[in-house]
């Protein structure tokens, strides 16, 4: 039984298999994580028209990588920054 089990786990077209397989999961595991980033770049784009239009009222929160959540908390710093120049602005011009 151990050796129909060795001669099975070690065979070329075993070894094959369990590489293809193992390519397989990490190509599925990189394209979802690549739509998750697309999905929050496109929120990011979202909230950069937002500020252009002149609203400065949505706040986005995100989960993700460091580099999109530290873009993320710059982006509504920036926000809240902007938010309160204007409204400055509004009073020393009243």
């Amino acid at each position: 039984m151990l050796d129909l089990l060795k001669q099975t786990i070690f065979t070329r077209d075993f070894i094959f298999i369990l590489i293809l397989l193992g390519f397989i999961l990490v190509v599925t595991l990189l394209l979802l994580e690549n739509r998750r980033d697309n999905i929050q770049l496109k929120q990011i784009n979202q909230k950069v028209k937002d500020l252009i239009a002149g609203d400065y009222s949505k706040v986005l929160d995100m989960q993700g990588g460091s580099e999109i959540t530290n873009i993320t908390n710059n982006l509504n710093d920036l926000s809240e920054v902007i938010r309160l120049t204007q409204e400055n602005l509004e009073q020393e011009s009243k």
